[in-house]
């Protein structure tokens, strides 16, 4: 591994060795975890309002009980399994997917029970709450949530390589014969690979994993979109014009579309001479 050119510029080196935008990029990831700690704290206190209501309000009919139940319950417990199978918390792209799983079903739950307390206890008032009261969940946990993620990755700077954390871009996508929202094509940059995800079908992922020592340039160029940029199984996938990042590697080269490709590229080489650094020193090498 020695005798590799550092991806990283000198620009953004001094940057991060000064140690402040380290720091503050740290401090945004404190503040990030703070929100999304907030927002699962409200998913808690709603389910025990939701239990309590459930009590307090005799439903009448068996299935509404059921209905509250399986989704007061059923989406909480989920989210408890696929934490411990596939924790997020160094995921930003999974806390609104995940959250959002949880918050609608439960939304559902405090209606139901909400609405059943306040015939039960024929209060006008109560009517009113149990009406709005599930907006104003939906509405806090997707602030918190959204919040949580734009505070950590808006602006993406060249310290957030530094941090242990997942980024995932979206491919601009712009595939023959799909709308663009249903193409799911990513990025996932990670502490040791630069992952490239294309959905070949709907249960069906394609990688392409890239070792971040094995990086050797990042540079960011204007595409025009004409040529594709990633061919799976002989099928060609196209994106977007605009500015794309572009990757050396010691197996070829490849192109990644995605927004923000100055920020991305920054992060990138950031990660990717932490990563050189660390082979370089296993292989006893002395990094520049």
């Amino acid at each position: 591994m020695c005798g590799l050119i550092s991806p990283t510029p000198r620009g953004a080196s001094m940057k991060i060795e000064n140690g402040r935008a380290e720091r503050a990029a740290r401090s945004r990831f404190r503040i990030a975890r703070a929100l999304l700690l907030a927002a699962i704290t409200l998913g808690l206190l709603v389910l025990a309002a939701t239990i309590t209501l459930f009590w307090m309000g005799h439903p009448d009919s068996v299935w509404s009980r059921a209905i509250a139940v399986v989704t007061g319950l059923g989406p909480v417990a989920v989210l408890v399994l696929a934490e411990l199978r596939s924790p997020s918390r160094r995921r930003p792209a999974a806390w609104l997917v995940r959250g959002s799983a949880v918050t609608v079903p439960q939304a559902v739950a405090l209606w139901l029970v909400s609405s059943s307390y306040s015939a039960h206890a024929g209060s006008g008032v109560t009517e009113s709450v149990s009406a709005i009261l599930p907006i104003a969940l939906v509405g806090a946990q997707f602030a918190l949530l959204t919040a949580a993620r734009r505070i950590l990755l808006q602006p993406l700077r060249p310290e957030l390589g530094l941090l242990p954390i997942d980024i995932t871009m979206r491919v601009r996508a712009s595939q023959r014969g799909m709308p663009a929202v249903a193409v799911m094509d990513q990025v996932v940059l990670e502490d040791e690979l630069l992952v490239v995800l294309a959905q070949t079908a709907p249960a069906t992922v394609w990688a392409l994993p890239i070792q971040l020592s094995n990086i050797t340039a990042v540079d960011v160029r204007h595409v025009s979109g004409r040529e594709p940029w990633l061919t799976v199984d002989g099928h060609e996938r196209y994106a977007v014009a605009g500015e794309s990042v572009v990757v050396t590697h010691r197996a070829g080269t490849q192109e990644l579309p995605v927004p923000d490709a100055a920020g991305f590229a920054e992060v990138l080489r950031v990660r990717a001479a932490r990563a050189e650094a660390r082979a370089a020193t296993v292989d006893g090498c002395v990094p520049n």
